[in-house]
């Protein structure tokens, strides 16, 4: 199957899917990212490349916030969706996008758990950015309190095991913090800020009951514990040395 079959395949069987029991929970969480990242960004006249549309939570937050917007999508389907909708969006694989101009504003969110080769792709990010660009990226994190319980059941052997649920969605690899920030410093970059949130307490389908202000709790009382137990870990990233 080829890679763009395969974006197909999971656009088809999640991003498009009405019969997906969690994905609240997702919605929720990447709402949330959003709040996340006007705490560190400011978007207002910047441009902007956004890698993945996906459900189209984080475009059209992003709609909002008075910046130029670009979007690259590998699933055709969804870039069918998202012109649908009136974005702006570039139908190729992260890795063979050719940016036309530099931005001041890269997001790679839930992109490196996906990709073949993450140094591969770090490294074309730089190409992309100005010399004083952002990047910001997230990944879900093996450490998570979720999976360090699931260990302690022994619902998984180990943190890092993919569960049928990663598999679904594409996953190659989980993070964990430390990881992250290797990979971003190996790639010529520096990190200029990190952290986490979703105080996960369980996997999604054990939380099917849970209601929409308890998730929204969940993510919002994160911000109180350590990043390396969230579900979720991100950092900002830059060239240059400037915080």
């Amino acid at each position: 199957m080829s890679l763009v079959s395969e974006l197909d395949r999971i656009a088809d069987q999640y991003h498009n899917s009405t019969d997906i029991p969690d994905m609240f929970i997702e919605d929720i969480q990447q709402h949330f990212s959003c709040e996340i990242m006007k705490k560190h960004l400011d978007f207002s006249g910047k441009k902007v490349l956004e890698l993945g549309y996906g459900e189209g939570i984080i475009s059209e937050f992003l709609r909002g916030q008075n910046c130029e917007l670009t979007t690259v999508e590998g699933s055709k389907k969804l870039v069918k969706k998202a012109r649908s909708l009136g974005f702006n969006i570039v139908d190729s694989l992260f890795e063979e996008y050719k940016s036309p101009v530099p931005y001041d504003i890269v997001l790679a969110n839930h992109v490196l758990e996906h990709v073949e080769t993450p140094a591969e792709i770090l490294g074309t990010m730089k190409n992309w950015l100005k010399p004083d660009g952002r990047i910001f990226s997230i990944v879900p994190n093996r450490e998570s309190l979720h999976r360090r319980i699931g260990v302690t059941m022994g619902l998984q052997k180990n943190l890092d095991d993919l569960s049928p649920r990663d598999k679904l969605v594409g996953h190659r690899r989980v993070y964990n913090l430390a990881e992250l920030e290797a990979d971003f410093k190996n790639a010529g970059f520096k990190v200029i800020a990190k952290g986490g949130y979703f105080l996960k307490m369980f996997a999604n389908g054990s939380m099917l009951d849970f209601s929409h202000e308890l998730i929204k709790g969940l993510n919002s009382v994160s911000q109180d514990f350590p990043p390396e137990v969230c579900a979720n870990i991100y950092v900002m990233a830059g060239c240059d040395d400037k915080g």
